[in-house]
């Protein structure tokens, strides 16, 4: 006759493993049973009463570095996506006249972007990207290829990495689409 376990073991088990029986434990010897089912059960005991709170404080260390950044863009990618779907408007022509460089006309574009749309930066050397301030990005310049902001006068940038919400970027390029477009003479 084989071995039978408590039905409150069996509960236990069942609840902390899911929906998986424990069957194959009927045919083993009754200590070598209560043993297995003792040791599977600190196992998971210890998987949700370490395993959960080290993933939360993981989670909780690593999520500023690791999701504060999802839904963002780099300014100088929305740049050129900007630049790239403006091919007849006057926002592309500007840029194309008054800029000599690649970066410099990223650079125009990412500064007629900033006007309609929140742009984020980090202060060097944090790490965390934070809403910079409208009065901040009128008195400086978006430079080196829409990376940085620097204020008139400084050596250093006041912010780099600088970046925008991917939802914000479309509406935008949508709405200078639809302004007035120009021909192109070549």
């Amino acid at each position: 006759m084989p071995f039978k376990l408590p039905a409150k073991v069996v509960h236990l088990w069942r609840w902390l493993e899911g929906i998986h029986t424990i069957e194959w434990l009927y045919s083993l010897a009754p200590s070598v049973a209560v043993g297995a089912v003792g040791l599977f059960t600190g196992v998971q005991l210890y998987w949700i009463l370490l395993g959960i709170p080290l993933m939360a404080a993981a989670l909780l260390f690593l999520g500023e570095k690791i999701f504060g950044k999802i839904g963002f863009m780099p300014l100088s990618e929305a740049a050129r996506v900007a630049f790239e779907e403006l091919p007849d408007t006057i926002w592309r022509v500007a840029a194309t006249r008054w800029e000599d460089t690649p970066e410099g006309r990223l650079d125009w574009v990412a500064t007629r972007l900033s006007l309609d749309i929140p742009i984020y930066g980090r202060v060097p050397p944090s790490q965390r990207l934070e809403l910079i301030p409208k009065q901040e990005i009128r008195s400086g310049s978006i430079s080196e290829g829409a990376t940085s902001l620097q204020h008139w006068g400084d050596a250093v940038p006041s912010y780099v990495d600088l970046a925008i919400k991917r939802r914000d970027l479309r509406p935008l390029i949508d709405a200078m689409q639809e302004s007035e477009p120009t021909k192109r003479k070549e």
